[in-house]
């Protein structure tokens, strides 16, 4: 059971289809803000203030459910992106229930187009450069179904990249190495372009076609990370950061109103440049030598802080089989204001930086992934609208805390794990922790105290509370994975 739509603008009524009768309380943080029965679907207008998350609890006969939704009035205030990469002719998944269900609101198509050089085909049928049974029909189809969903599509497009027959009759325009090459990627499967030439012009011109013939609603663009420098035709050093950004600036010139514009930055490159350019939000895929779980923090921090407060999206590939590594990465992320992309074809995890490898996880860590995914919509104001802080925090036991802060609103990430662990591992599952006392010294007046976290489907728990000479102190009953301590202050 969940909502009908990924988010929901102001004055909208959201819908939850509901098999028979049932009794739904909702929540808004801490503050049940709504008690309802009915039969077969919840309809129910929320208040209208955008940028607010709610918990949902459903009691039917069947037993007891949980879900969330938000309110936005942009998609992108709040990304949470997923994928498509089936888009064969003979595709028989018709419907998008996997993403609506973990609250996707923005979907990548990777890999959806005729060539790199060339996005459009010549026929609605086509084959792929990979050899791949690819159909436009389909495409138009899952773009309308996503906006039936209230998501919006991002056709896949890289910024450089040229087959080599394209790239041998325009030499002029390759990127160029030190042994005057032009550079290769994935051993000559593609060229690299020289974005300071009449490539430029080209992509800006084939990602306009694109959107005059189907209904997209932006364009994402990749890269592949290496090379950060090279030289044009006639040996000139390119600033290909600053390139790469001019690039994205007179794509953005150029798009119809109301399009969105992504760019990937492979290894957080080029982060000053891209961060001032009028991309939407900033998404990173992060690789080695960012291997530990506190890389993933800080460089989802760095990214919120950049780009203003916009939520970045986070991409690092994960062997499925790492339970305990899948599950912290994802609290990690979403507790720092980030987005870790992860869903998408139905029922499969993003564990390759190639899409359609994406593999399978275990009934148990999908029903957790799910109950992250709920609780990140629900609790996004203490998350994703929250601001970084440093903050002296002491624990009774090992925890690895991060601290936010918004409108009137410690927060108190507990994360059930060293900072030092390398997410690029299998994680040992750490003992679960009760009674956890914390202490932190604060000047402010405090108004509540209360705990939630989604290892444990459940509304929030008012913690008792000491506060001695400035120390406040308060215990944690239970600590799994992740726990959420809000501060609520007199203001």
């Amino acid at each position: 059971m969940f909502p009908t739509k990924a988010f929901y603008h102001p004055n909208e009524m959201i819908t939850i289809k509901i098999a028979g009768k049932f009794d739904v309380k909702i929540w808004n943080l801490a503050d049940e803000i709504a008690t309802l029965t009915g039969v077969d679907c919840l309809e129910w207008t929320p208040p209208t203030t955008p940028k607010h998350g709610y918990l949902v609890q459903i009691l039917t006969s069947d037993g007891e459910f949980w879900t969330a939704f938000d309110v936005l009035n942009h998609w992108t205030d709040a990304p949470r992106y997923g994928y498509l990469f089936d888009f064969s002719p003979t595709r028989t998944i018709t419907n998008l229930d996997w993403m609506l269900e973990h609250h996707i609101n923005g979907i990548q198509f990777y890999d959806w187009m005729y060539r790199h050089d060339r996005l459009l085909p010549p026929t609605d049928e086509f084959i792929d450069p990979l050899g791949r049974e690819m159909s436009l029909d389909v495409v138009r189809k899952l773009i309308q179904l996503a906006h039936q969903c209230g998501m919006s599509a991002m056709p896949y497009t890289a910024i450089y990249a040229a087959s080599p027959e394209f790239a041998s009759q325009h030499m002029d325009w390759g990127l160029y190495d030190d042994q005057n090459q032009i550079y290769d990627f994935a051993e000559g499967f593609l060229k690299l372009m020289n974005t300071d030439s009449g490539w430029r012009q080209h992509f800006i011109e084939e990602c306009l076609s694109v959107l005059e013939y189907l209904p997209f609603d932006g364009i994402h663009v990749d890269q592949y990370g290496e090379p950060q420098t090279g030289r044009s035709v006639d040996d000139t050093q390119i600033n290909l950061a600053n390139s790469i950004a001019n690039t994205l600036i007179d794509l953005y010139e150029t798009l119809p109103d109301n399009k969105n514009l992504v760019f990937n930055l492979v290894h957080n490159w080029p982060l000053s440049a891209v961060a001032q350019t009028p991309v939407d939000f900033l998404y990173c895929e992060i690789w080695a030598p960012k291997t530990m779980l506190y890389d993933l923090a800080e460089i989802t921090q760095e990214n919120w802080i950049a780009s203003a407060g916009k939520t970045p999206i986070v991409a690092v590939y994960i062997n499925p089989q790492y339970d305990y590594t899948v599950r912290m990465v994802e609290c990690v992320i979403l507790a720092s204001g980030g987005y870790h992309i992860l869903h998408g074809e139905n029922g499969l995890y993003l564990s390759d930086p190639y899409f359609p490898k994406a593999g399978q996880v275990s009934l148990e860590l999908s029903r957790y992934l799910k109950q992250v995914a709920d609780f990140g919509v629900a609790y996004e104001e203490l998350l994703t609208f929250a601001h970084p802080i440093d903050m002296n925090v002491e624990t009774s036991e090992e925890v690895w805390t991060i601290v936010r802060k918004t409108d009137g609103k410690l927060v108190l990430n507990l994360l059930n794990v060293s900072p030092d662990e390398e997410w690029t591992q299998n994680i040992n599952p750490v003992n679960i922790k009760k009674d956890v006392k914390v202490q932190m010294f604060l000047e402010d007046r405090i108004k509540r105290v209360w705990y939630v976290t989604p290892d444990i489907p459940a509304s929030p728990q008012q913690l008792v509370t000491q506060l001695d000479d400035k120390m406040l102190k308060f215990n944690v009953p239970t600590l799994i994975t992740w726990g959420l301590v809000c501060i609520e202050l007199m203001i």
